[in-house]
């Protein structure tokens, strides 16, 4: 039925709500859709970062109330059920997850939010726990994933007082990384490129070992850490070997390269991006390759100009090659 999209690119899994219709409401057959989908990504050698957003104008509005009064009351525990296993794919993955929130997240999909690690929304986005006003009690694991995120008062607050928050309420309480004022998804894809080009296997490592944080006794997680620590340093090498003072390029005050120049990273120094007004610049222009780091930095809020130059200047350090766009 194609309620659930999965597109695997770059080394990230894409999975999309697609019943934009419907709020990308679920039912049985989505449900069972998404548990697919989410299995199969965390299990694919070739997903290092997973990217969950939604098309339409809404994230997910949550299980669809209409066939829930149309169906017996194990229909509702059968599509639970159903989510549920894609809830515990994501949350056991040893990926990171980030996720792109429009409009509204209600009931399962505000639980699916809880799975994310970096959230990317927007001031308008709506995080609402639909479950109490029609008479029900949470699903998607929100019992259980929410008062580990906000605690427990604000918990009730929300699961029992049936409390919505806004993009910069949710922000405030930790259920949100970012907001963006328009459209979610391309910065949420940026930053799952990101974790991609990056130290995914550790990132992967240690979003597993913070969301099993209150599952063990601290000295069981000091075992874990000394050996996460070794099997990361084995792995991420050439991440490691970069930031050695003999690899690192320092810039002087004032040092300028052309769109397009390679800089060894890491590097000390902030890199700005002059843009002349007039001319075209496209979104996702490549401004800097960072080479050791295998990092791009796009322009991320292109406006009429041309990349005049690069500059890179002397003192503060720019992780990764972070871009500063100046317009003038």
């Amino acid at each position: 039925m194609n309620h659930i999209q999965v597109v695997v690119e770059d080394g990230i899994g894409v999975l999309e709500l697609s019943r934009p219709a419907v709020g990308n409401a679920i039912d049985l057959a989505s449900a069972r859709e998404l548990s697919s989908a989410a299995r199969s990504l965390v299990a694919d050698p070739e997903v290092r970062v997973v990217l969950v957003e939604a098309a339409g104008d809404h994230f997910c509005v949550g299980g669809d109330v209409r066939a829930m009064a149309e169906e017996p009351p194990s229909w509702c525990s059968e599509v639970a059920t159903t989510v549920h296993e894609a809830v515990l794919a994501l949350h056991e993955a040893d990926r990171v997850v980030v996720a792109a929130v429009q409009g509204a997240a209600a009931g399962a999909g505000f639980s699916l939010v809880l799975l994310a690690d970096l959230v990317v929304a927007t001031p308008a986005t709506r995080f609402i726990p639909a479950w109490s006003r029609i008479g029900l009690t949470p699903d998607g694991g929100a019992s259980w994933l929410l008062p580990r995120a906000v605690g427990s008062q604000r918990t009730a607050a929300m699961l029992i007082g049936g409390k919505v928050l806004e993009g910069t309420e949710a922000l405030d309480w930790g259920l949100v990384t970012e907001l963006v004022d328009n459209d979610p998804r391309p910065r949420a894809r940026a930053l799952a490129a990101s974790v991609a080009q990056g130290g995914w296997r550790a990132a992967g490592a240690t979003r597993r070992m913070a969301r099993t944080a209150w599952d063990i006794g601290l000295p069981g997680r000091l075992v874990e850490e000394a050996s996460a620590v070794g099997t990361a340093r084995a792995g991420n090498g050439p991440l490691l070997e970069a930031w050695l003072p003999s690899r690192r390029h320092v810039a002087t005050a004032g040092e300028a390269t052309k769109p397009g120049t390679s800089l060894r990273a890491p590097f000390a120094g902030t890199v700005t991006v002059h843009v002349s007004v007039g001319d075209e610049v496209t979104a996702g222009s490549t401004l800097a390759t960072v080479e050791a780091m295998k990092l791009d930095a796009p322009l991320t809020a292109p406006r009429d100009g041309t990349i005049d130059a690069v500059r890179v200047a002397d003192g503060e350090r720019a992780e990764g090659g972070e871009v500063v766009v100046v317009l003038r």
